[in-house]
């Protein structure tokens, strides 16, 4: 009787991306966020803030050196996010932006998407769920 020897399969190791914070929020009119922490905060290390008082649209506003940029309804890629023309400028949010992903850079430079589950014009006020990635 052989035995034959069967090699054993070979592990590859797929990279999984450490992830900083994760999780959803909503944003009030002149409130902040930090999307390093996932928390509401009053100081430097907000990202994120929404403006403008009805009857003007209401506003997601980078801050504190962050950068957004609508992506559109498809969920990007981190590969998509690093590749994208990141900006400061405010994104004037309407009703039919629900659903939209948005790609950043935080004040500490890490990159992250956000879902803008819903957004209330009236309120105005902005749900978002966000996860943002250790790696610069």
């Amino acid at each position: 009787r052989t035995s034959t020897n069967t090699p054993l399969p070979t592990l590859t190791a797929t990279p999984t991306l450490a992830i900083v914070a994760r999780g959803s929020f909503t944003l009030n009119l002149e409130k902040k966020v930090d999307l390093d922490s996932g928390k509401l905060v009053t100081d430097a290390t907000a990202d994120l803030t929404l403006q403008g008082k009805p009857p003007a649209a209401p506003q997601l506003t980078p801050i504190n050196g962050s950068v957004i940029a609508l992506m559109g309804m498809q969920a990007p890629t981190l590969a998509d996010c690093k590749a994208a023309a990141l900006r400061n400028d405010p994104l004037i949010l309407k009703a039919d932006m629900a659903g939209a992903y948005v790609c950043y850079r935080t004040s500490q430079a890490l990159p992250g998407i956000a879902l803008l589950k819903t957004i209330d014009l009236k309120e105005p006020k902005v749900t978002l769920e966000f996860t943002t990635w250790a790696v610069p």
